[in-house]
């Protein structure tokens, strides 16, 4: 990559960051007295009276002298009461704010809400003054859980306090008047997501306006691994410079690969050797492998737990399960009919599998070991991915030139997104889109590997809004963590060439191509590299 070019980008995001925060900081200085800010909505999660929000005026608040309230005393205990802000989408966020309960029976207090994908479904971290407590929430279709323990407080009506919380990828850290005061991981919700506040039942709070940090440089991935599948290698790519690190021989044929939660081992399929190799970071020293029987093309993914390893293991119809850190196979989940490509959906409860024999989608329970559902298909599912709620996913297919959507509650295929190639490439071919990934609540890429491009495609309106040719056969397109928001980054690999590809998404789905690494032959699968946690 063009140093200058990227020195330029950071440049970008950083700007971005202050301006989103600029944001947060005037929302309610410049709202009008009485009324929602511009830019925020009220919502509900349960039913009943409340969730009346307000800005008003208060001059003991820390932040300005306007501050948004909710107001209502008259919300049943089972009501939740949120003020969202449209200003984002997120998903690593550091985000602070100061709350001052006024009143209720009921409940009192609230605190900050994150990753909120709809009224049913975000975190948020809770004060309550009434009981003397501070908790940690996921609400999941709904469903209040607690994260963590319960932490004694001693506080009272009238007094602000400031509740602070960053979250990056699944590890959650929240702070009270800087003190921190949870600790914890949680893969519940791993896609972008708004934010905003929260209350319970009756309780009428004054919040001052957020302040919103997107993730820094040192919060992003720091390298990429590079599954080589046609010279036996891994390559180590540091997403900085876009320059290959080192080459690590694995063995013949890798192509499943996953990181572990700490940064300190690498889990490679090795199908030549019919087994799951694992390596130690960063210097690849092989720590030992776990046999698995004829492979053949085996996705590998981490649990929600970061405990094991899933392996789609084409050959016995299972996805086999592998503890990371004993190295020993753990259970089979059967029936899932050669299965392929093994992926959580954003909402990280369930994992969705493509089968190439009985062809279709089989939905499992990791935790339960168990096939839930299995959607069979008049077509052979290649890659996966999916809308923001998991009610529809995307895919490719053989010799079809397009990619499909599936109604994931029916199993129905409900739509076919087709376009023109270019007129000196249109000739009907087995290999046409493979890697599918979602960039934003309505944008899909498509990899045409076949016909060596990407295709930018807004799913709500069937529109095709751009498409990359600077790419020779491209296969997997993985979204970088903690690109959220515009521009959303992504990794393209190129079977052709050998290259992998560090592209932008821009607000309308527009595509750059921002440079290239050169690794081994046919790349095709990635992991991530964070820094060691100790």
């Amino acid at each position: 990559m063009n140093l200058r070019r990227w020195i330029l980008m950071v440049g970008v995001l950083a700007f971005s960051t202050q301006t989103l925060r600029c944001l947060a900081d005037d929302m309610f200085s410049n709202a009008t007295l009485g009324e929602m800010p511009k830019g925020w909505i009220a919502a509900k999660t349960g039913t009943g009276e409340g969730s009346v929000w307000k800005v008003q005026e208060d001059a003991t608040a820390p932040n300005g002298n306007r501050v948004l309230v909710q107001t209502s005393g008259l919300g049943p205990n089972t009501l939740f009461n949120l003020a969202i802000s449209d200003a984002a989408n997120l998903i690593d966020v550091n985000m602070e704010l100061s709350l001052k309960p006024l009143s209720g029976k009921i409940d009192q207090g609230g605190g900050p809400v994150w990753r909120y994908r709809n009224s049913n479904n975000y975190y948020v971290a809770r004060w309550n003054p009434l009981e003397g407590d501070f908790r940690l929430f996921k609400v999941i279709d709904g469903k209040r859980t607690q994260l963590g323990t319960t932490v004694s407080l001693d506080s009272k009506l009238g007094e602000w306090h400031t509740i602070s919380v960053s979250h990056l990828g699944d590890h959650i850290k929240v702070s009270f008047d800087q003190k921190t005061v949870f600790n914890v991981d949680d893969a519940s919700i791993q896609t972008t997501g708004k934010f905003g506040m929260w209350t319970k039942a009756d309780a009428v709070t004054a919040f001052t306006s957020p302040l919103i940090r997107t993730n820094t440089a040192s919060d992003s991935p720091k390298s990429v691994l590079v599954v080589n599948t046609q010279d036996a290698s891994v390559s180590n790519v540091d997403l900085t410079t876009m320059k290959e690190i080192s080459r690590n021989p694995v063995g013949g044929r890798p192509y499943g690969i996953t990181v572990s939660k700490d940064g300190k081992r690498v889990a490679v399929g090795v199908e030549d050797e019919e087994c799951v190799k694992f390596f130690s970071l960063p210097d690849f020293t092989l720590l030992g492998k776990t046999p698995i029987g004829k492979m053949f093309n085996d996705h590998i993914v981490l649990t929600q737990d970061g405990k094991s390893v899933m392996v789609a293991n084409f050959y016995s119809d299972d996805v086999v399960l592998i503890d990371i850190d004993s190295m020993k196979e753990t259970g089979r989940i059967a029936g899932c009919s050669a299965p392929h490509v093994v992926k959580f959906g954003p909402l990280q409860n369930r994992a969705f599998v493509t089968c190439k024999k009985v062809t279709g989608i089989a939905i499992i329970d990791p935790v339960k070991q168990e096939l839930i559902k299995f959607h069979q298909l008049n077509v052979n599912p290649r890659s996966l991915t999916f809308s923001p709620d998991e009610s529809k996913a995307y895919f490719g297919s053989f010799w079809v030139n397009g990619f499909f959507e599936l109604d994931m509650e029916s199993g129905k295929v409900t739509r076919l997104f087709s376009f023109d190639p270019p007129a000196e490439n249109a000739l009907n071919q087995e290999v046409t889109y493979h890697g599918v990934e979602a960039v934003g609540d309505n944008i899909v890429l498509a990899a045409n590997e076949g016909r060596s491009f990407v295709d930018s495609v807004d799913v709500s309106t069937g529109k095709l809004l751009d498409r990359l040719t600077a790419v020779e056969k491209p296969c997997c397109i993985e979204r970088i963590p903690g690109s959220a928001g515009e521009p959303t980054r992504v990794l393209v690999s190129a079977l052709g060439d050998g290259t992998l590809h560090f592209v932008e998404i821009g607000a309308k789905g527009k595509m750059k191509d921002l440079g290239h690494a050169t690794v081994g032959k046919a790349p095709k699968r990635v992991a991530f590299v964070y820094a060691q946690r100790q």
